[in-house]
C-alpha cells in the first residue's frame, strides 16, 4: 500500500535545477528516522501501560522518494506500508501525527517547542538538515495548510541547542601537505 506523506521543498541556489542533490537524500533518511522515533514516542504516552511498541510497528514503514516535482526541488515522500501495518491502519496514525509535530517543532520558536515533542529527539536535528547551507531552506508542509514550517541552518542549531549543548554542522578544510617523511 502506499500513499502520499509529505511532500518537503528545498530553497537555494543548487536546487533551482528543479534536481535533488545526492547528497541531500541523506536529510530525507534523518527525517524518516525522526518520524519513526517520534511515531514510537507517541504511541507510548497514548499507552502508558506499554513499556515498548509492538513488535512491527516500525518494520514495514519506509518512506520512498515517488517523484520530484518542480519548484526549486520538491520531493513527494510516499508512505509504504505492508504487512499487518498496512491492515491494522491504527499505527498509520502515529506516523502522520509525529510527521506533523516535525513540522510544528521547525515552525514554532525554540522558546515555546510543542509540549508533546520530547526534548531527547531534538539531537536528531544534528543530521535533519544537516546538508542544508547557508543560502538554502527545507519547507515542510504544516497540518491544516498554514503555511510551511522552515528549516534552515541557524533553526536547525537552535533546536539542537535547546536539548543538547553539541551541535554538528559541515565544513569544507583545504590545505595542503608541504612536507611528508617516511621511515
Amino acid at each position: 500500500m502506499k500513499i502520499e506523506f509529505s511532500q518537503p521543498r528545498f530553497t537555494g541556489a543548487r536546487f533551482d535545477e528543479h534536481t535533488l542533490p545526492v547528497d541531500v537524500a541523506r536529510d530525507l533518511a534523518a527525517y524518516e528516522a525522526l518520524i519513526v522515533e517520534l511515531a514510537k514516542h507517541l504511541y507510548l504516552e497514548d499507552h502508558p501501560d506499554r513499556q515498548r511498541v509492538p513488535k512491527g510497528f516500525a518494520a514495514n514503514f519506509r518512506l520512498d522518494i515517488e517523484r520530484i516535482d518542480e519548484g526549486s526541488a520538491k520531493p513527494l515522500l510516499a508512505l509504504v506500508m505492508a504487512g499487518a501495518l498496512a491492515l491494522q491502519g491504527g499505527e498509520r496514525d502515529y506516523f502522520e501525527r509525529a510527521r506533523d509535530l516535525v513540522a510544528e517543532c521547525v515552525a514554532a520558536p525554540v522558546a515555546a517547542l510543542p509540549e508533546t515533542f520530547p526534548k531527547d529527539l531534538l539531537s536528531h536535528f544534528n543530521q535533519f538538515g544537516r546538508s542544508l547551507r547557508a543560502d538554502e531552506t527545507l519547507e515542510l508542509p504544516l497540518p491544516g495548510g498554514n503555511g510551511p514550517a522552515c528549516l534552515t541552518q541557524e533553526k536547525r542549531k537552535q533546536l539542537v541547542l535547546a536539548a543538547d549543548q553539541v551541535y554538528e554542522r559541515e565544513v569544507t578544510l583545504l590545505g595542503y601537505i608541504e612536507e611528508v617523511d617516511f621511515l
